[in-house]
Protein backbone atom coordinates (compact mmCIF):
# COMPACT_ATOMS: atom_id res chain seq x y z
CA UNK A 1 0.00 0.00 0.00
CA UNK A 2 2.95 2.77 0.90
CA UNK A 3 4.30 1.26 -2.19
CA UNK A 4 0.87 2.64 -4.55
CA UNK A 5 1.21 6.25 -2.73
CA UNK A 6 4.70 6.34 -3.62
CA UNK A 7 3.78 5.94 -7.27
CA UNK A 8 0.76 7.76 -6.84
CA UNK A 9 2.72 10.90 -5.55
CA UNK A 10 5.55 10.41 -8.22
CA UNK A 11 2.19 10.38 -11.01
CA UNK A 12 1.03 13.65 -9.90
CA UNK A 13 4.48 15.32 -9.77
CA UNK A 14 4.65 14.35 -13.26
CA UNK A 15 1.21 15.48 -14.13
CA UNK A 16 2.63 19.06 -12.44
CA UNK A 17 5.79 19.15 -14.46
CA UNK A 18 4.49 18.47 -17.58
CA UNK A 19 2.19 22.08 -17.62
CA UNK A 20 5.73 23.89 -17.49
CA UNK A 21 8.04 24.31 -20.13
CA UNK A 22 11.31 24.90 -18.41
CA UNK A 23 12.69 26.71 -21.26
CA UNK A 24 9.36 29.72 -21.73
CA UNK A 25 9.58 29.77 -18.37
CA UNK A 26 13.49 30.92 -18.11
CA UNK A 27 13.59 33.44 -20.70
CA UNK A 28 10.33 35.38 -19.83
CA UNK A 29 12.00 35.81 -16.30
CA UNK A 30 15.10 38.00 -17.69
CA UNK A 31 15.10 41.58 -17.99
CA UNK A 32 15.99 43.67 -20.73
CA UNK A 33 18.90 44.95 -18.34
CA UNK A 34 19.83 41.57 -17.31
CA UNK A 35 20.25 40.47 -21.02
CA UNK A 36 22.21 43.39 -21.71
CA UNK A 37 24.37 42.69 -18.80
CA UNK A 38 24.69 39.41 -19.98
CA UNK A 39 26.45 40.10 -23.53
CA UNK A 40 28.34 42.89 -21.51
CA UNK A 41 30.35 40.41 -19.60
CA UNK A 42 30.57 38.62 -23.14
CA UNK A 43 32.43 41.08 -23.79
CA UNK A 44 33.94 41.92 -20.51
CA UNK A 45 35.50 37.92 -20.10
CA UNK A 46 36.90 37.81 -23.70
CA UNK A 47 40.34 38.04 -25.49
CA UNK A 48 38.47 41.04 -27.03
CA UNK A 49 38.17 42.76 -24.32
CA UNK A 50 41.90 42.43 -23.41
CA UNK A 51 43.13 42.99 -27.25
CA UNK A 52 41.16 46.28 -26.89
CA UNK A 53 42.07 47.40 -23.43
CA UNK A 54 45.89 46.51 -23.97
CA UNK A 55 46.00 48.57 -27.18
CA UNK A 56 43.73 51.42 -25.72
CA UNK A 57 46.25 51.73 -22.68
CA UNK A 58 49.80 51.83 -25.00
CA UNK A 59 47.85 54.43 -27.41
CA UNK A 60 47.28 56.54 -24.27
CA UNK A 61 50.60 55.77 -23.14
CA UNK A 62 52.14 56.61 -26.25
CA UNK A 63 50.43 59.73 -26.89
CA UNK A 64 49.68 61.57 -23.59
CA UNK A 65 52.64 62.22 -22.06
CA UNK A 66 53.54 64.99 -23.83
CA UNK A 67 50.29 66.57 -23.40
CA UNK A 68 49.49 66.15 -19.62
CA UNK A 69 51.50 67.39 -16.70
CA UNK A 70 50.04 64.10 -14.55
CA UNK A 71 49.40 61.79 -17.72
CA UNK A 72 47.83 59.09 -16.15
CA UNK A 73 45.71 60.12 -13.46
CA UNK A 74 42.53 60.61 -15.65
CA UNK A 75 43.30 57.02 -17.25
CA UNK A 76 43.38 55.62 -13.98
CA UNK A 77 40.41 57.00 -13.26
CA UNK A 78 38.91 55.68 -16.32
CA UNK A 79 40.09 52.39 -15.87
CA UNK A 80 38.72 52.37 -11.92
CA UNK A 81 35.45 53.19 -13.21
CA UNK A 82 35.65 50.80 -15.66
CA UNK A 83 36.57 48.12 -13.26
CA UNK A 84 33.86 49.25 -10.82
CA UNK A 85 30.72 48.84 -13.59
CA UNK A 86 33.08 45.85 -14.82
CA UNK A 87 32.77 43.87 -11.82
CA UNK A 88 29.87 44.44 -11.03
CA UNK A 89 27.92 43.62 -14.16
CA UNK A 90 30.25 40.38 -14.11
CA UNK A 91 28.52 40.05 -10.00
CA UNK A 92 24.96 40.39 -11.57
CA UNK A 93 26.30 37.71 -14.80
CA UNK A 94 27.39 35.75 -12.46
CA UNK A 95 24.47 35.41 -9.79
CA UNK A 96 22.03 34.30 -12.93
CA UNK A 97 24.25 31.81 -13.79
CA UNK A 98 23.94 30.40 -10.29
CA UNK A 99 20.39 30.58 -10.97
CA UNK A 100 20.57 29.09 -14.15
CA UNK A 101 22.38 25.92 -12.76
CA UNK A 102 19.93 25.51 -9.48
CA UNK A 103 17.33 26.13 -12.94
CA UNK A 104 19.06 22.94 -14.55
CA UNK A 105 19.36 20.71 -11.50
CA UNK A 106 15.90 21.74 -10.31
CA UNK A 107 14.94 20.03 -14.50
CA UNK A 108 17.29 17.16 -13.55
CA UNK A 109 15.95 16.50 -10.64
CA UNK A 110 12.47 16.36 -12.58
CA UNK A 111 13.69 13.89 -15.10
CA UNK A 112 15.67 11.52 -12.34
CA UNK A 113 11.85 11.68 -10.77
CA UNK A 114 9.89 10.67 -14.47
CA UNK A 115 13.00 7.99 -14.61
CA UNK A 116 12.05 6.62 -11.24
CA UNK A 117 8.15 6.34 -11.82
CA UNK A 118 9.10 5.07 -15.50
CA UNK A 119 11.31 2.11 -13.81
CA UNK A 120 8.81 1.14 -10.71
CA UNK A 121 5.93 1.02 -13.57
CA UNK A 122 8.57 -1.11 -15.52
CA UNK A 123 9.20 -3.35 -12.40
CA UNK A 124 5.73 -4.03 -11.60
CA UNK A 125 4.89 -5.02 -15.40
CA UNK A 126 8.22 -7.43 -15.46
CA UNK A 127 6.57 -8.58 -11.93
CA UNK A 128 3.28 -9.18 -13.05
CA UNK A 129 4.67 -10.82 -16.37
CA UNK A 130 6.74 -13.41 -14.00
CA UNK A 131 3.70 -13.78 -12.15
CA UNK A 132 1.83 -14.65 -15.50
CA UNK A 133 4.55 -16.81 -16.63
CA UNK A 134 4.46 -19.08 -13.03
CA UNK A 135 0.63 -19.71 -12.72
CA UNK A 136 0.83 -21.08 -16.98
CA UNK A 137 3.60 -23.12 -16.00
CA UNK A 138 2.02 -24.41 -12.90
CA UNK A 139 -1.32 -25.56 -14.92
Amino acid sequence: MKNEEYIQKLKDKIKELNKINPIEVRHESLTFLQKASDICCAFLGSWKNIFWTTLITFMWMYYHPFHDVFPYCLYTLIISVVALYGNSLLQMSNNRDLERDRWHNQLDADTNTRSELSLILLHQKIDSLIDYLNTKKGN
